[in-house]
């Protein structure tokens, strides 16, 4: 995919000479016929970039993987309003059944994103012999088109909605036969570990949830003072963010998304039994300072209980197998590794 990438780059830069140098020679008419391929140019070289860039944040897990040695299922979950979410289920080819079934990890991808973002930790995790599932939260990836909904459905009922539809997958995941219903875990990222630290913090089936970048307050995060400053990096991503989501619309509901309200009555000590933190430094959009570092100070969390990084910014890019690790220290501790 890559070559084929930057052949195209390639034959387009060469293109974009020829173009230059035949309107430079003949003059006239053709200097505006070569003003306007230039603009068309610039477009496709820009375009590819972005598509390029993406890639590198994202992986393009998906066709890489040599599924020789794991299965991936895709697998429909029902859910509370009538539709099935898309998802992964992805399992060690030669795992063989385990009595009583085996650990299972939810991984929840951030806000447009998609399953496939976790293929990178799922793997390894499946590979370990765990049982990991990848939902498509409804409005992303392979759910589009299966309901009518939008990225910023976060709460939309008390069962329905990008955070409540959490108990629907544990639903789906501890009927299965292959899975041990008393070792279900969970991680999330952005989005994903808001949906953590919320439904499934609340959610008892759940031993331990992992938050990697995640929000503290929907409120905070965008009236934060450093998000506020014109032409800084955390107010381009806080710009870009509103092209996503209506604000206004997810700060009516603040109190049924944000972990600020939802883990109001929680104890420190189930928070320190329960609650794992990843966070990067330097993420220009969740501001540590009012995410993970909240978090932290309302309970109190130990250094055992929490991964912080320098670098890495909200795609905790450069970091995945730093942070692959501690999770499965962590999965390890809580008895959640076969």
């Amino acid at each position: 995919m890559y070559w084929r990438f930057t052949k195209i780059f390639l034959i387009t830069i060469i293109l974009q000479l020829v173009v230059i140098m035949l309107a430079a020679w003949l003059g006239g008419v053709a200097i505006i016929i070569g003003f306007w391929v230039s603009i068309v140019n610039m477009t496709i070289l820009s375009v590819m970039v972005g598509i390029l860039y993406f890639y590198a944040v994202e992986g393009n897990w998906g066709n890489l993987i040599d599924t020789s040695v794991v299965d991936i299922e895709q697998v429909d979950i029902p859910m509370k309003d009538d539709w099935k979410m898309a998802a992964l289920l992805i399992k060690r080819r030669d795992a063989g059944e385990q009595d009583g079934g085996r650990p299972a990890i939810i991984c929840h991808h951030g806000l447009g994103s998609s399953s496939k973002k976790h293929l990178k930790f799922a793997i390894p995790l499946a590979m370990m012999g765990m049982v990991a599932i990848l939902p498509d939260a409804r409005g992303h990836g392979a759910s589009v088109g299966r309901i009518k909904a939008r990225k910023d459905d976060w709460y939309i009922t008390e069962s329905t909605g990008i955070i409540p539809d959490l108990h629907a997958i544990v639903d789906f995941v501890e009927k299965r036969d292959d899975i041990n219903p008393g070792k279900i875990s969970m991680m999330g990222a952005s989005l994903g570990g808001g949906v953590c630290l919320t439904s499934g913090m609340m959610d008892d089936r759940l031993n331990l949830v992992i938050a990697v970048n995640p929000y503290f307050s929907i409120k905070e995060m965008m009236e934060a003072r450093r998000a506020k400053i014109p032409f800084t990096e955390p107010w381009f991503m806080k710009t870009g963010l509103r092209f996503m989501v209506n604000f206004r619309k997810l700060k009516k509901v603040e109190e049924r998304i944000s972990p600020k309200h939802v883990l109001a009555s929680t104890t420190r000590d189930k928070a320190e039994r329960k609650m794992r933190l990843v966070f990067c430094e330097d993420d220009h959009l969740v501001l540590p300072e009012v995410g993970a570092k909240r978090m932290i100070d309302v309970f109190q969390l130990p250094d055992r209980c929490v991964l912080s990084l320098k670098k890495g910014d909200h795609n905790y890019r450069g970091q995945e197998t730093i942070v692959l690790t501690r999770i499965v220290q962590w999965l390890e501790e809580a008895g959640m590794l076969p």
